[in-house]
């Protein structure tokens, strides 16, 4: 589950953290990948919840429905759309945190 956990911070923190420098600091962007990473990661999850956890099963829908709703380019354009996605990841990860501790 730490493992998991671990994967969980790592890339859910990358978008959180993509998210919010954009447009705040010239310069930063993010790529199409970085929706796609947290895709794939969902996707992935469900094969790691070996135990059956509902924490774990409760923590992937809601990756699922909060930050891979929209794609790359809306969350480009919508300054809305992309600050409540990165609260959503912010909320993830301190929920993820909790679980480690």
């Amino acid at each position: 589950m730490q493992a998991t956990a671990h994967d969980i911070i790592e890339v859910v923190g990358h978008m959180a953290e993509k998210l919010k420098e954009y447009k705040v600091q010239p310069g930063k962007y993010f790529a199409d990948s970085l929706v796609k990473n947290v895709r794939e990661l969902a996707e992935l999850l469900p094969a790691f919840n070996l135990t059956n956890d509902p924490k774990l099963t409760r923590l992937t829908k809601r990756i699922v429905k909060e930050l891979c709703a929209e794609d790359a380019s809306v969350l480009r354009k919508d300054d809305d759309v992309r600050k409540s996605v990165a609260k959503s990841a912010d909320d993830i990860l301190a929920d993820v945190r909790t679980l480690l501790a």
